[in-house]
Order: C-alpha cells, then sequence, then structure tokens
C-alpha cells in the first residue's frame, strides 16, 4: 500500500526510493510535473472537491499531466458526502477524462449503497465522503466489489496509524492524509516505517 504525498517536495526527494511512496498533485498545488516524474514515484491527480472544486484549475491541472508517465489515477470531480450529486457529475466529466487517455478514479460518498457505481467506467474506486460512511460497512463491501473486478481502491484522509491499518485490512492500494504534507519531517518517517512493517506482517500471514 502506497502513501500518496502532496507536496513536501524535500521530504519526498530523501525517500524518493521507498517502495510505499507516491504523489498526490492537485489543481491548488503548483507541483512541477517534471520534477515528479523525474523521482520516479507513482503518482495520482486530486480534484480540489473537499476544498472547494474550480473547474478551471481543474482543466489547467489536465493540461500539465497529459502524456506524463506514473499515473495511477484522475479523480473525477465529486461533491462531498452526496453520492447523487456525485454520480451526475460524473456524467459529465468522466468522457473527458477518458478521451485524454486518463485512468479515471470514482469517489464513493455517502448514499452510494442506493445508487449504481459505474464500474464498466473507472479504473479505481476512492472512498471519500464522511468519516462514518468511508469506515462503514458500506465503504467496505465497495472495496471488496472493486477488488473482485480489478480496480485500484484509495482511501483518502488517512492521517493515522489505526486507519492505515484499517485500509491495508481491507486490501486499499493506496491513500493520503494532510497531515503527511503539513508536517513531513515529523510525521513521513515514521508513517513510511509503519506501511512497511504493515507490510511485513501481511506477507507473514
Amino acid at each position: 500500500m502506497r502513501l500518496l504525498v502532496s507536496g513536501a517536495t524535500k521530504t519526498v526527494e530523501r525517500f524518493q526510493q521507498h517502495p510505499h511512496l507516491g504523489h498526490l498533485i492537485s489543481p491548488q498545488a503548483g507541483n512541477s510535473m517534471r520534477w515528479i516524474t523525474s523521482t520516479g514515484l507513482p503518482w495520482a491527480a486530486d480534484n480540489g472537491a473537499f476544498s472547494g472544486f474550480d473547474a478551471i484549475a481543474f482543466e489547467r491541472m489536465l493540461e500539465k499531466i497529459q502524456g506524463r508517465p506514473g499515473c495511477l489515477f484522475v479523480v473525477c470531480p465529486d461533491v462531498v458526502a452526496d453520492a447523487k450529486a456525485t454520480l451526475d457529475l460524473f456524467s459529465t466529466w468522466q468522457t473527458r477524462l477518458q478521451a485524454q487517455g486518463l485512468p479515471v478514479a470514482y469517489v464513493a460518498q455517502d448514499g452510494q449503497e442506493n445508487l449504481p457505481l459505474p464500474w464498466n467506467q473507472i479504473h479505481c474506486l476512492f472512498l471519500g465522503g464522511s468519516t462514518k460512511f468511508k469506515l462503514g460497512r458500506t465503504a467496505e463491501s465497495l472495496t471488496r466489489a472493486a477488488r473482485e473486478r480489478g480496480k485500484l481502491v484509495h482511501m483518502g484522509r488517512v492521517n493515522s496509524q489505526k486507519r492505515m491499518r484499517l485500509a491495508k485490512s481491507w486490501g486499499c492500494h493506496s491513500v493520503d492524509g494532510t497531515g503527511y504534507s503539513r508536517f513531513p519531517d515529523q510525521r513521513l518517517p515514521s508513517a513510511l516505517n509503519y506501511l512497511t512493517q504493515l507490510e511485513r506482517q501481511y506477507i507473514l500471514l
């Protein structure tokens, strides 16, 4: 399982050979794609919806990442904690991302249990929504369904070892958390060490 980190350039450079590290870029961040691809680490692109979606900034980001190697997924625009509105947005943006040849991530939100999930149109399931939804039975069931279909699974807002352990136990392929970007020197080394320990535990099972 990889920890995808936004920014934290100097700290990421120190650990760029780590097998559990990756980049997360966003429309609002001034990420240098030349530097990101030079590290050789895989990366994913968020849409910035959690802090307020900006369609123009998102479009600029799409242009910047076009044709760049190493992309795990690009998060289709969503509405936090609203599965119906997210599904409506998906129908608007998915074809745009697909036309660029980008691997699309769909964000599961509160209420997803009552709606279809566009499995055939996505590469990755992103577990979003409220904390209650993201850590609940529906999210766990969706993770299992995604893996059965050969999809990647990413969990957002994972800022503790407890959540890392939960994400790993469900079979998530990657996680992210703002704490590792805000306090990279303090939090990133210990998080990567913990991911290494988790991996060893699951290998021994």
